[in-house]
């Protein structure tokens, strides 16, 4: 009966050593699988970072741009009432002086091209050709 006993306590460590065998090994599956899975997540979290870095970035660049066009839309806007009350008011005072409009076009030709634009004589004759 003691050499029964003893078989049997044996027979049953071995089977407690085969499981602690088993469960080793799948711990170290585990442990594998799992140095794999951390691998996958810092590369996933470094493009995660570098995606939001250039989603940032680009977002600074179309909030320049946009204040960009703002700005140059309104000078533009400037410009053109500027150019409007230009008009009127050269309109105006064509209407009241007509002479005097034709010399500020010529005043204004002349400082454009850098020469100076002869006036018709009193008399109404072109001015004389330069050759």
């Amino acid at each position: 009966m003691a050499a029964e006993l003893t078989d049997n306590l044996v027979a049953t460590l071995e089977k407690i050593k085969n499981k602690r065998y088993e469960l080793t090994k799948k711990m170290e599956e585990d442990q594998e699988l799992l140095a794999g899975v951390t691998a996958k997540i810092e590369m996933r979290s470094d493009r995660l970072s570098k995606v939001i870095d250039r989603k940032n970035k680009r977002m600074a660049a179309k909030k320049e741009y946009e204040k960009t066009i703002m700005e140059t839309e309104a000078a533009y806007k400037k410009i053109l009432e500027s150019s409007a009350l230009l008009l009127k008011s050269l309109q105006d005072q064509a209407g009241e002086e007509a002479v005097a409009g034709v010399d500020l076009v010529n005043e204004a030709a002349a400082a454009a091209t850098g020469k100076e634009i002869e006036k018709p004589a009193e008399d109404g004759t072109p001015p004389a050709e330069e050759e």
